[in-house]
């Protein structure tokens, strides 16, 4: 009887997103109350993303990372068109702000 072993190399590699580059900006932002966030949380504001076909509204939401705050992303101009750069964490440690070395 024969056993084939068979072994994969395999390399994670992490990408950034692709930036899609939209011809048109997107509307104005949709009218959401302000929503509390309780302890500990970072509110992540409401914002258009681009689908492929269309803007769609992603709604706003609290999102659990003590030691960070959240800095919006948005549009901007690009190219012909805009294009959209994500939000990020940045560390702050007793109200100061950490930057990566």
């Amino acid at each position: 009887m024969a056993i084939a072993i068979t072994t994969c190399s395999c390399v994670v590699v992490a990408h950034r997103p692709t930036r899609s580059e939209v011809a048109y900006p997107p509307p104005a932002p949709a009218s959401e109350a302000p929503v509390l966030c309780d302890p500990g949380y970072a509110r992540v504001p409401g914002h258009w993303r681009w689908n492929g076909y269309q803007y769609a509204w992603v709604p706003q939401r609290c999102v659990y990372r003590p030691g960070y705050r959240y800095e919006a992303g948005g549009y901007y101009t690009c190219g012909d068109g805009y294009c959209f750069r994500e939000g990020s964490w940045i560390q702050v440690s007793g109200g100061v702000v950490i930057t990566p070395r």
